[in-house]
C-alpha cells in the first residue's frame, strides 16, 4: 500500500486550500486533489495564510477576516470524510474570545490531537498593542467541536514583538516565535517554549531561546518546528556570514 502524502497551498485573493495525496510506491504519481473555501470568505481575507493538518482534521488561518473588526482573524477547522471519497468538508470557524480589529488571529496554526493552536500576533494584552497571544483550543467529543482553554502570552512581551507568527506542537511540548523581540538588538527574535501541565491542565511557559549568534533584525523564531525532543527554528534575517 502506498503512504498518503497530504499537502496545502494557499491560491487566489480569497484564499483557496488545496488538498493532495499522493500514493508514494505507485509507479505512477496520482494525485487527488480537493479545493476548500471558506463559507463565508470576502476578499483579502487571506483564507490559507496558515496551514496544520493532523489526521482527517485540517487548520486553515484567515488572519484578514473581519468578524470580530477589521483584519481580527479566524480559522477555519476542515474535516474529512469517511469512505473512499474522502471529500473535505467545513466543520467549525474559530475565533479568539476577546479578539478585537488587526489583531491577525490566524496568522499561525498548529494541530495535534486533540489540541490545536492560532496565533494573534497583534493582540491587545494589558493594555499594549502588538504584543501577541496564542490561543489554544480543545476538541470535545461530546460536541464534537473545539473549545478555547486557553490564551498564552510571552512573560515578559513587548510592544511588536510578533508573538505568536509561529506556532508548532509535539506532545505535552509548544514552540512560539517572536521574530520582532529585541533581546539581542531590534528585531532579533526569541522563542517561547511553553509545556502542558496534566496537574493544572495548563500551558506553562519555561524556557526562552534566542540565538547563540543573535544580531539586529535575524527575525529569530519566524518559523519553528518541534517534534519529540529536537526544535528548528528558522531566522529568515540572519546574513548567513559564520
Amino acid at each position: 500500500m502506498g503512504r498518503s502524502i497530504r499537502s496545502l497551498r494557499l491560491a487566489g485573493v480569497v484564499g483557496v486550500a488545496a488538498l493532495c495525496w499522493i500514493e508514494a510506491a505507485s509507479a505512477q504519481t496520482a494525485c487527488q486533489e480537493d479545493k476548500v473555501t471558506a463559507f463565508d470568505g470576502g476578499v483579502f481575507q487571506s483564507h490559507g495564510r496558515a496551514v496544520a493538518i493532523w489526521g482527517d482534521t485540517a487548520l486553515v488561518g484567515a488572519h484578514w477576516d473581519d468578524d470580530l473588526g477589521t483584519q481580527s482573524g479566524s480559522a477555519y477547522v476542515y474535516q474529512r470524510e469517511p469512505g473512499p471519497e474522502g471529500n473535505w468538508v467545513f466543520a467549525q470557524k474559530l475565533l479568539a474570545s476577546d479578539g478585537g480589529a488587526s489583531e491577525h488571529f490566524g496568522r499561525s496554526v498548529a494541530i495535534e490531537g486533540d489540541t490545536a493552536m492560532v496565533g494573534a500576533t497583534a493582540h491587545l494584552h494589558n493594555g499594549q498593542g502588538g504584543n501577541g497571544a496564542v490561543y489554544v483550543f480543545k476538541y470535545d467529543p461530546d460536541t464534537s467541536g473545539w473549545i478555547q482553554q486557553q490564551e498564552l502570552v510571552a512573560s515578559d512581551g513587548a510592544i511588536g514583538d510578533g508573538f505568536g507568527v509561529s506556532v508548532s506542537i509535539s506532545g505535552d511540548v509548544a514552540l512560539i516565535g517572536a521574530p520582532s523581540d529585541d533581546d539581542d538588538g531590534f528585531a532579533s527574535g526569541s522563542v517561547y517554549v511553553f509545556q502542558f501541565d496534566p496537574k493544572t491542565s495548563q500551558w506553562i511557559e519555561v524556557q526562552k531561546l534566542t540565538a547563540s549568534d543573535a544580531m539586529t533584525s535575524d527575525s529569530f523564531g519566524g518559523s519553528v518546528a518541534v517534534a519529540g525532543d529536537l526544535a528548528v527554528i528558522g531566522t529568515p534575517g540572519q546574513d548567513g556570514v559564520a
